[in-house]
C-alpha cells in the first residue's frame, strides 16, 4: 500500500498489476481536522520513494458512502475507468468532473447519490 497526503487529503493506493507505473486509488479522506474544503481533486501522479506513479484507476467502492463534506470531485485525465458503485450513497457529492481518459461510465456508478446535480464529461465519452 502507498499512502500520500496532498493538501490535507490522505490517499491510499495500491500498485496496478496491469501497469508498471500505475496506481489504483483505494481511499481518500481528510488527514487533518483543520482542512476545510468541499473539493476532492484526485492527483494525476503521486511521488513515492522517488518514483512518480500515474493514478490510472479508482477501485470499486473506493469513494462510496463518503462521510466527509466533499461536494465536488475532479478526476485527472490519467484515470481511465470508473467502476460500478463508485459513488454509492455519496450524499454530499453534488458535482463530478471527469477527465479525458474516461471513455465509458457504468450505468450504476452513482447509485443513490441523492444530491448529485451535475456531471461533466469530456468529449471522449463513448457510452454510459
Amino acid at each position: 500500500m502507498i499512502y500520500s497526503e496532498i493538501s490535507g487529503i490522505g490517499y491510499t493506493f495500491k500498485k496496478d498489476s496491469d501497469s508498471d507505473n500505475g496506481l489504483i486509488l483505494l481511499d481518500a479522506k481528510f488527514c487533518v481536522s483543520y482542512v476545510n474544503t468541499s473539493l476532492l481533486e484526485i492527483p494525476e501522479t503521486v511521488l513515492f520513494d522517488g518514483i512518480e506513479y500515474k493514478v490510472t484507476k479508482v477501485a470499486s467502492c473506493s469513494l462510496d458512502r463518503i462521510k466527509i463534506s466533499f461536494k465536488e470531485i475532479r478526476f485527472p485525465n490519467s484515470i481511465t475507468e470508473i467502476p460500478n458503485y463508485c459513488f454509492y450513497y455519496c450524499d454530499n457529492v453534488e458535482k463530478l468532473i471527469f477527465g479525458s481518459g474516461i471513455t465509458k461510465i457504468p450505468s450504476c456508478f452513482a447509485y443513490n447519490a441523492s444530491n448529485l446535480r451535475e456531471v461533466i464529461f469530456s468529449n471522449n465519452l463513448e457510452s454510459i
